[in-house]
């Protein structure tokens, strides 16, 4: 935790220099821990009501004692408040006490009875999430504020992660590897192993937020797309999935991918210069606009991969993809069923004659299963620095 503030004065107003310092102090994508004992409008109209809306910085969890909402939550697609803060489901408690460090909110959180009454499986819509919720508490205090976690780690090195979220029973969120000079090693994914059950009927999309260490990195933010029934073509990849596209352009230029543009068809075509693209990549037979994803983008394939219809059975495969005369995005996708196997790959990966971005690219791809965690992690190590060119 970077720092506290403390004030113990009335609800009623929120221009107190307590809570000024504190939206001062906090950093976009950070986490504030509200510990109060006020009203639900405090917490909305103090707290969030003066965060520049650009940043979304506080969403508060906890708007008071007896209620537990998330903020915007028609924003987040795995959210299930509002909740009684009498009791947690059995999701909910590992999912918030992961993002909680304070010793009093541990222990106010850990003292709360598991409501088996609520719904286990999280609600999921496809394509409808732009935003991801960031992650703040409450509890029966009086009005602490505690700001930090998560963006305001100073470390140069070790392990760093993203906002976490739920999926199935479990959770997810982004992570990066820094070694001893500050310099990115791997970026990647990492779900709990219950985050494979409970998993819904129909398809579902979350949009991950890396850690701000991995800015150096050539990446922007992770796509992960459930896919219970597969997707076209259904011959080779119509079992159920997951798409984990590491996106090198930011969300809101993914968003742009829509058929609704009077430019799709040729932004779909406009394919880049072959060496920006690695080697033995191909794109998908046709006219680009037909095989095009919205959302998404254009979708390459390894050429030696053997991906004939009829003899082709998909465990686990890396795409690459293309936007616009641009590289956009890395893609592996792997079965349900594989990940069950919890078996390791390491792959290296194919690279490109030449880079459009400077940055730490990937050289290596993994899949791997810790028993002591009891996490996947999904991954793009062997980070090198590239220069455009």
């Amino acid at each position: 935790m970077d720092r506290t503030f403390t004030e113990r004065a009335s609800g009623k107003d929120a221009h107190r220099p307590k809570l000024v310092a504190l939206l001062n102090f906090v950093r976009d994508g950070g986490i504030v821990i509200l510990l109060m004992a006020g009203t639900r409008a405090y917490a909305t109209n103090g707290i969030v009501g003066q965060a520049p809306e650009e940043s979304a910085t506080v969403r508060p969890v906890f708007h008071s004692k007896d209620t537990l909402m998330t903020p915007k939550a028609r924003t987040d697609p795995y959210s299930t408040g509002p909740y009684s803060m009498e009791k947690l489901t059995e999701r909910d408690r590992p999912l918030l006490l992961e993002q909680v460090k304070n010793p009093d909110t541990i222990r106010i959180l850990e003292s709360l009875p598991i409501d088996e009454s609520s719904p286990k499986e999280p609600r999921m819509h496809a394509r409808d999430i732009r935003r991801y919720a960031g992650s703040i508490l409450a509890a029966c205090v009086t009005l602490t504020l505690l700001a930090g976690c998560g963006s305001s780690q100073t470390n140069k090195n070790g392990t760093f992660f993203g906002p976490l979220h739920s999926i199935g029973n479990g959770t997810v969120k982004t992570y990066v590897t820094l070694d001893n000079s500050s310099k990115p090693t791997e970026v990647g994914i990492r779900m709990s192993a219950t985050s494979l059950d409970g998993l819904p009927k129909e398809n579902g999309m979350l949009i991950l937020a890396l850690p701000p260490q991995a800015s150096t990195t050539t990446f922007n933010h992770v796509m992960l797309n459930w896919n219970p029934h597969g997707h076209p073509p259904v011959v080779l990849f119509g079992k159920p999935h997951f798409d984990v596209h590491f996106y090198m352009v930011d969300a809101a230029a993914v968003a742009k991918i829509n058929p609704s543009n009077p430019d799709y068809a040729a932004q779909a075509a406009h394919l880049p210069d072959a060496k920006y693209v690695p080697a033995g990549y191909v794109p998908p037979p046709g006219p680009a606009v037909k095989s095009a994803v919205p959302d998404m983008g254009l979708h390459w394939t390894d050429s030696t991969d053997g991906i004939v219809p009829g003899k082709y059975d998909f465990t686990q495969i890396l795409l690459n993809g293309t936007w616009n005369g641009r590289y956009t995005f890395i893609e592996p996708m792997i079965t349900r069923k594989w990940m069950l196997t919890k078996r390791d790959v390491r792959e290296n990966l194919k690279q490109p004659q030449a880079y459009q971005r400077t940055g730490y690219f990937p050289t290596t791809y993994s899949v791997r299963y810790d028993d002591q965690t009891k996490e996947y992690s999904i991954s793009l190590g062997g980070m090198m620095m590239r220069h455009a060119s």
